[in-house]
């Protein structure tokens, strides 16, 4: 009996754990945006020193290209470092040195990143996203 109710509660606390996630935060927000045909919509996360979010489009990038976009040589290492695999993923980097950085590909399901966005923030201001295409193939087009 009490592994069972060990094995719900770590079931419950690692699908929290997902939702304080701050990309699967920033993924959500775009869910909710995508299905609801905006345009563009301001995500929050939560983080109270704030953070930097990037969008990588499929395939691999050049340390030279994310520093391009707007990253330090130590963020885009932490970026590369991260990457598991090809697809397009959501990163956010907190300025919390206590926090760990957070990644997702769950906005593959609804939404496309054609292109490498950077955006940071010094506190907790939300981000904004402008999404466009077609409902059939929706896409980010902007981050800031």
């Amino acid at each position: 009996m009490k592994l069972i109710a060990l094995a719900v509660l770590a079931a419950l606390l690692a699908s929290c754990s997902a939702i304080n996630d701050p990309a699967v935060q920033l993924a959500y927000c775009l869910e909710h945006a995508v299905k609801a045909n905006q345009e563009e919509v301001d995500c929050k996360l939560g983080l109270p020193r704030g953070g930097v979010v990037v969008l990588h489009p499929d395939g691999d990038l050049t340390s030279e290209q994310l520093v391009a976009a707007g990253l330090t040589a130590s963020q885009a290492e932490e970026i590369r470092q991260l990457r598991l695999n090809a697809f397009a993923s959501i990163y956010v980097l907190t300025n919390d040195p206590e926090a760990l950085p957070s990644r997702t590909t769950y906005q593959r399901g609804f939404v496309r990143i054609p292109q490498l966005l950077v955006a940071a923030r010094s506190s907790n201001e939300a981000f904004t996203l402008r999404i466009a295409g077609p409902p059939s193939d929706r896409y980010v087009e902007a981050l800031r």
